[in-house]
């Protein structure tokens, strides 16, 4: 009975730490420069928007990578995208990938 409770207490454990990872906080500029990236290409007409402007973690935007808080990727392989990307992405430091397709 001890065994089986120290697995569940360790599976409840790993799933807490997942769960953390994945709902991590951003950092604030990071988020303001995507939100700026959304509105200044139209992103309510993109072809798929999964969760941007949502209350969704920023880790689950369509298209987008975060890793120790930051956004370390930006993979837009969308349609209908309107290519005025604003200089606020500047304020990413550093961006890994940023792709436009």
């Amino acid at each position: 009975m001890k065994s089986t409770l120290n697995a569940f207490l360790a599976f409840i454990f790993l799933l807490a730490s997942v769960s953390k990872s994945f709902t991590q906080a951003v950092n604030v500029n990071d988020s303001l420069a995507l939100v700026d990236l959304y509105n200044s290409t139209n992103g309510a007409s993109w072809s798929d928007h999964m969760n941007w402007l949502t209350t969704a973690p920023v880790s689950t935007w369509h298209g987008i990578q975060v890793s120790s808080g930051r956004v370390t990727q930006i993979n837009l392989l969308v349609s209908n995208l309107t290519v005025s990307v604003p200089s606020s992405l500047g304020k990413f430091i550093p961006i890994a990938n940023f792709a436009v397709r």
